[in-house]
């Protein structure tokens, strides 16, 4: 890549360490890339999930709400980089990315913000454990009572 999002160091000027006031309004290092700051808001979201003045199930709230935006951001802002990839444009964006750095970038930040989802759903998982409420997988399930979750579940989300 060629350079990452609000590298401001550019423009600095080397004896006085001061930005060059006049470079930066004319640069695309002034504009906040609009992938990476919605990663880095849904990542705020997150670190809800690890604030213990929260009570415990708005905690694992949290960690849910992150992880469904996070899926929305890949079905509609990802898709659609990867669609200006296969169409061939290489448009930068307002901060100077293309869709390919701003994939590169984005890779880079749903990585760390899925790591720290899978954290903090481990821990809550343990600390909902010692409050007695136990989250089941799946596989812990009989046939009969996974199909009986399944079918409860559609009832519940299909519309009236």
């Amino acid at each position: 890549m060629g350079r990452t999002m609000n590298e401001m160091s550019d423009f600095a000027e080397a004896d006085a360490g001061v930005p060059d006031a006049e470079a930066l309004r004319t640069s695309p290092a002034r504009f906040v890339n609009r992938e990476v700051s919605w990663l880095q808001f849904n990542m705020r979201v997150l670190e809800e999930a690890g604030n213990e003045s929260h009570p415990l199930l708005e905690r694992l709230r949290f960690v849910s709400i992150s992880a469904n935006n996070l899926d929305e951001f890949y079905m509609v802002r990802v898709a659609g980089l990867k669609g200006q990839l296969r169409a061939g444009l290489s448009k930068q964006s307002a901060d100077g990315l293309t869709p390919a750095e701003q994939l590169e970038e984005i890779a880079t930040l749903a990585q760390h913000l899925q790591l720290e989802q899978q954290d903090h759903w481990q821990s809550l998982r343990e600390e909902l454990f010692a409050q007695n409420v136990v989250i089941h997988e799946e596989d812990d399930l009989s046939a009969d009572r996974s199909i009986t979750c399944k079918s409860c579940s559609t009832r519940k989300s299909s519309p009236c």
